[in-house]
């Protein structure tokens, strides 16, 4: 029997449905008639099938994606087949042998545990949580030994980009990049008008970026308010991100710090060589390198000569001391910005300067070319803010004191609840517009956002079913809570040091009797460190107040005065809560995702006080706990913030703090170096 399916393949796609490979990749630009294509090849590779009940899937980001996108051309290329069975009901054909072709959507991939596939079709996978694919799909693929192809539109280097970039050189993958400028599919005027129309709404560099993207299938076009965007591209198209970038020897290696919660703690390590700064690695922190001492071990690791370490104005008080305590030289605090873009203006001007090596900064440039302003208007004028933003979708309920209040309805200085009442939002509104979306229990949110678990802070893209989420009615945040009040911790800060050591991934439960260890150990020596800084001053005072005492001079007088403030104390209790809220204040985020204008939806960022998480409302009517974030751009625009202050110079031998006056020495005689108190400057 012969059957004829009416299509007729553009010649782009003969060489894919001729392809004997089991994977196939091809991205495609906009409107090049990729979904007819693969909807065609799932009907014929169903028809020739020969094994017993074959099934196959065509899976999109969501179900009414898939609905929209494939439902139309499977019922008009399947339909003229004599014998199939159009269910509208399931989305789903019958071919005469059996065969059957269904539609999916990942929002709720968990609907296809259990099922097996002799192939299937996934469209933009990077829309997709990652375990539909590793847990689901690929499982449901190995009895059968089925076959997968993936589609899509760049939008970045993201998922889909990795995928690709796999694909190249594998034997077993088919691969196929198609530009609108080689495809030939649409007429040149067409083209043109787009790039026109684009660059009017957008601008220049927007405009020409989005049309790179969507019709070029160019991964590396900059995002829309990309701050280092082109500036990367440029780097990378200058050959400046390399694999021979390496440690010259002779020249001291310095590293700069972005402080936040262990996971959002980053630290660049560059080197200055004639002209050239030379950006070697991006580390990140976590749950094996949380803690300052964790941290200098891990540099003291590396085969670098150090000339200096640099954190932020905000890490004088605890990180700056205990890294030189841990045994780290020329630690420095670098002083606050006037304005955020200072140093952002900084690190554009010497970008052409930078040099990055590709393994070790692969992370890091990722981050930068995701780094993005957006215009704020306060009625008289408008500014570019750089964004750090975990998001939301609209409409996602969060739960306040008056009750369920839907995210873009809550402003600046309104309240949530936590796990310990009521707090103060400091950041709110709309950040972006994005088409990268997760689904966890009915909650659509960024895949970077992060939940409250049984093992600590766990990504929504990461989650799995091992995972049991915190929500208010469980008993685990009322235990948290009580903890927190009473050694006055915010939630996500004493959950991130619960978790502390703990290797990522694991199930191991969220120990509250560890908790409450540390947290106890903790003020301890906070407490012991005050009472010891107390002390001291005091026997500083007593020795050094006669000395005041006996100088006539005015100049005199005030020099000696100044000298009375020998004060190294580690944070009081009251200074640990202004640091909690300077955190939350920081604007926490992870990596940031390209941004597309087909299927887009505004994207709404949550910052609150001191707790830094909220709860929002699942579809099953639970309030289950998020919290907040941290990025990796700011600590790089430190490094040219230290570049620019002249601080490149080998501080490893200088001592840790400069003596400010010619009498220190006999002033602190008979203290400890663990207690030597220092100048305040």
């Amino acid at each position: 029997m012969t059957i004829t399916i009416p299509y007729t393949p553009r010649e782009a796609f003969r060489p894919f449905h001729a392809r004997r490979q089991r994977w196939a990749v091809l991205v495609v630009h906009r409107r090049g008639g990729k979904t007819v294509a693969v909807v065609n090849d799932l009907i014929k590779r169903a028809l020739l099938c020969t094994r017993p009940s074959p099934r196959f899937a065509y899976v999109a980001p969501t179900y009414a994606q898939a609905k929209d996108v494939a439902w139309m051309y499977l019922c008009q290329f399947a339909g003229p087949v004599p014998g199939v069975v159009i269910s509208q009901s399931e989305l789903s054909v019958t071919l005469p042998n059996g065969a059957r072709i269904r539609l999916y959507g990942a929002d709720n991939y968990e609907r296809l545990r259990g099922i097996y596939l002799d192939g299937c079709v996934i469209d933009e996978s990077a829309d997709m949580a990652p375990q539909a694919w590793s847990e689901i799909l690929r499982p449901a693929l190995s009895d059968r030994e089925g076959w997968c192809v993936w589609i899509g539109t760049p939008k970045g280097r993201d998922a889909f980009w990795r995928l690709w970039k796999d694909a190249q050189g594998r034997e077993d993958t088919y691969s196929l990049l198609l530009p609108a400028s080689r495809s030939g599919l649409l007429p040149e005027s067409e083209l043109a008008d787009a790039r026109r129309a684009m660059v009017a709404i957008q601008g220049e560099a927007r405009g020409k970026a989005a049309y790179a993207q969507e019709f070029e299938c160019s991964f590396d076009a900059p995002i829309p308010g990309a701050i280092y965007g082109e500036a990367v591209t440029a780097a990378r198209a200058a050959g400046r991100v390399s694999d021979t970038v390496e440690a010259f020897a002779g020249f001291p290696v310095y590293t700069t710090f972005d402080l936040g919660a262990p996971v959002n703690t980053i630290c660049w390590i560059w080197q200055v060589v004639g002209d050239r700064v030379k950006l070697l690695e991006c580390l990140r922190g976590g749950d094996e390198c949380a803690t300052p001492a964790e941290w200098a071990a891990r540099l003291k690791g590396k085969a670098h000569s150090y000339g200096g370490h640099f954190v932020p104005h905000d890490g004088e008080t605890m990180w700056a001391r205990l890294l030189r305590e841990a045994g780290l030289k020329g630690v420095v605090c670098l002083p606050r910005p006037v304005d955020v873009w200072d140093n952002i203006s900084d690190a554009l001007t010497s970008f052409s300067r930078c040099w990055f090596s590709a393994k070790g900064c692969a992370w890091g440039l990722d981050s930068l070319e995701a780094y993005r302003a957006r215009e704020e208007a306060d009625g008289i004028t408008i500014r570019n803010i750089p964004v750090h933003d975990w998001c939301l979708a609209a409409g996602t309920q969060v739960l306040t004191p008056a009750g369920w209040e839907e995210v873009q309805k809550i402003s600046v200085h309104d309240e949530v609840l936590t796990p310990r009442g009521k707090r103060r939002v400091i950041r709110s509104g709309i950040v972006r517009v994005t088409d990268q979306w997760t689904n966890v229990k009915g909650i659509k949110c960024t895949p970077e956002h992060r939940f409250f678990t049984n093992r600590g802070l766990v990504q929504a893209g990461e989650l799995s079913l091992r995972d049991k989420l915190w929500t208010r009615a469980s008993l685990a945040p009322r235990i948290l809570a009580c903890l927190c009040a009473a050694f006055h911790f915010g939630c996500k800060a004493a959950t991130t040091l619960a978790t502390q050591g703990q290797e990522e991934g694991t199930s191991v439960q969220f120990s509250f009797t560890g908790l409450f260890t540390r947290l106890f150990m903790a003020r301890f020596r906070q407490g012991m460190r005050f009472i010891t800084s107390m002390r001291t001053l005091s026997i500083i005072t007593r020795r050094i107040w006669p000395r005041c005492l006996s100088m006539s001079t005015v100049e005199g007088t005030s020099r000696s005065l100044a000298s009375l403030v020998f004060v190294e104390s580690a944070e009081t209790p009251s200074a640990a809560i202004s640091n909690s809220a300077r955190d939350a204040a920081r604007s926490v985020s992870g990596r940031t995702t390209r941004e597309s204008s087909e299927s887009a939806e505004p994207a709404y960022n949550l910052t609150v006080d001191v707790d830094e998480c909220y709860f929002v409302r699942g579809q099953d009517g639970n309030a289950y706990l998020v919290s907040n974030s941290s990025h990796a751009s700011t600590a790089f625009g430190y490094v040219h913030q230290a570049i620019r202050l002249g601080l490149c110079v080998d501080r490893s031998a200088m001592p840790a703090k400069p003596r400010l006056f010619a009498h220190e020495p006999r002033a602190i005689t008979g203290l400890s170096s663990a207690r030597k108190p220092r100048v305040l400057r």
